[in-house]
């Protein structure tokens, strides 16, 4: 684009067209602040990055919208600018007053590939191209504005070729989810997609909130990472990997097999977690902290281990025990959710070492329940962590959890949310998880491989439930019972020591 597109003196002549061919329906000037106001756009400038057809007019669809916040004498006022292609003219809806007769400071922003939208609130999947203009500006009168805008992309993008029909997952950058109350919002969160017939998956995008950072694939049974820097990752920049897999990793570092195991017919996946160190308990970002995720600490976990990617399911239950847990009479229902996909409830600590005990017999290896220390290791997504979030995988709970404030009153079907950086599911929210661990209070010092008290009353679980609020879903919040102790909103995680 030329720049005396953003002459100020253009948009007032532009203006002046505009006034003319305006009817008395459209001069706003009389109505009421709070009342929708409608008027009629030029819009100076278009969309340059990765895709030019909107430079101009003739690229513009109908029906296309460009998301505006005027600068006002009283803050900023959300509009939407909505493409009319019959007169090749946008017609602006919006709520306030605008400064009129003088080049004022506006935002602009233009969404590829939306997932939904209602109202100034739009939802974005992973192939949603943002584009933006913090330092637009546009200039009112007579009921016609002249917006000049120069929308840029707000990430790279990038895609993977590899066999048609594979599906795999992609973690390490930065995304935006969705545009509402005149912001972005962004989140970390995996991305799940497919290899296309034409042997490429479709275009993500993202960006990096550092210099550099580790893009992880998990392909199969594999994890695959690499180092990516800024540089990869420019604004507007694109690129394509090749999709590394079990023979052909060229350039990646290949991660360890997780476990599949078969019981009875019934299949589930255990994910392998690399050792490390972390602090534990009431750190930084864990806003609103109870006095029993006190003191943080450092922990190391020397030894790798497996762990359940999702909590032991209705159908694996059935499969090991036979039959149904049952809690005062009440088993599962659809009251509380009832199907093979849904997590197992009115589970006490003692069920637990019952099923793991049948388990191991079916199986011939050593299940167990997560210590304490592994299970918020996990949580917070063990080494693949690139930011420490209050939930597991996010700092927005709706993403990752069942909560009280969205669950119906009900479980759901596992792996209905978000996983963490470990591809872990329902990590916060769903049925609480018991730990192995005898409940105790922390101590200051660091330590290696803790299990927790040698005896005690309660033993701990975590990661909150479908009835619990959303700061009891937080990584590091603890709660502790009876062994006996059976509830609607009770279940499990399995470990297994890796040999």
């Amino acid at each position: 684009m030329k720049t005396t597109g953003y002459i100020f003196g253009i948009a007032a002549m532009l203006l002046l067209v505009l006034a003319a061919s305006c009817s008395n329906s459209d001069v706003i000037s009389d109505i009421a602040d709070d009342a929708p106001h409608t008027a009629t756009m030029k819009l100076i400038g278009g969309v340059r990055g990765f895709d030019d057809s909107r430079a101009d007019a003739d690229g513009w669809s109908d029906g296309d919208v460009i998301y505006l916040n005027f600068n006002t004498e009283g803050g900023f006022v959300e509009g939407k600018a909505t493409y009319i292609k019959a007169t090749d003219a946008w017609i602006v809806t919006y709520n306030g007053t605008l400064i009129e007769g003088v080049a004022t400071q506006c935002q602009a922003y233009y969404f590829d590939a939306i997932e939904s939208a209602n109202g100034n609130e739009v939802s974005f999947n992973c192939s949603t191209a943002v584009y933006a203009d913090y330092n637009a500006s546009y200039f009112y009168k007579d009921g016609a504005i002249a917006i000049t805008a120069l929308l840029m992309p707000q990430t790279a993008r990038f895609r993977f070729k590899g066999t048609p029909g594979t599906e795999f997952r992609v973690y390490g950058f930065n995304r935006y989810d969705d545009y509402s109350s005149k912001a972005l919002t962004q989140s970390t969160d995996w991305v799940r997609t497919k290899i296309s017939s034409d042997g490429y998956s479709p275009y993500i995008y993202g960006f990096l909130s550092t210099e550099s950072s580790t893009l992880v694939v998990f392909n199969g049974d594999y994890s695959f990472s690499r180092t990516i820097n800024d540089r990869e990752f420019a604004q507007g920049r694109t690129g394509k990997f090749t999709l590394p897999t079990e023979d052909s990793f060229t350039g990646w570092e290949k991660g360890y097999q997780n476990k599949i195991v078969v019981v009875n017919g019934i299949s589930f996946n255990m994910i392998y977690i690399e050792a490390g160190t972390f602090i534990m308990g009431a750190t930084e970002e864990q806003t609103g902290a109870s006095a029993n995720e006190s003191p943080a600490h450092q922990v190391t976990l020397s030894k790798d281990f497996y762990i359940g990617e999702t909590e032991v399911t209705q159908a694996l239950w059935y499969a090991v025990m036979g039959q149904k847990p049952i809690s005062g009479g009440s088993a599962w229902s659809s009251t509380y959710g009832l199907g093979d996909n849904y997590p197992a409830y009115y589970i006490s600590w003692n069920d637990c070492q019952e099923f793991i005990t049948k388990l191991n017999q079916l199986t011939g290896l050593t299940f167990r329940l997560p210590t304490e220390a592994e299970w918020e290791y996990a949580a917070r997504g063990g080494h693949k962590a690139t930011l420490q979030t209050q939930y597991s995988g996010s700092n927005t709970i709706d993403d990752v959890a069942w909560y009280y404030s969205n669950s119906s009153s009900s479980t759901h079907e596992v792996a209905g949310k978000v996983a963490n950086a470990l591809g872990l599911y329902d990590m916060s929210g769903n049925v609480w998880e018991w730990c192995n661990d005898w409940y105790g209070s922390y101590s200051s010092g660091a330590q290696t491989d803790p299990t927790g008290p040698s005896s005690g009353s309660d033993r701990v679980l975590r990661g909150g439930s479908w009835y619990g609020s959303a700061a009891i879903c937080r990584v590091a919040y603890r709660y502790n019972l009876s062994v006996t102790n059976r509830i609607s909103y009770y279940g499990m995680r399995l470990a297994l020591t890796v040999e």
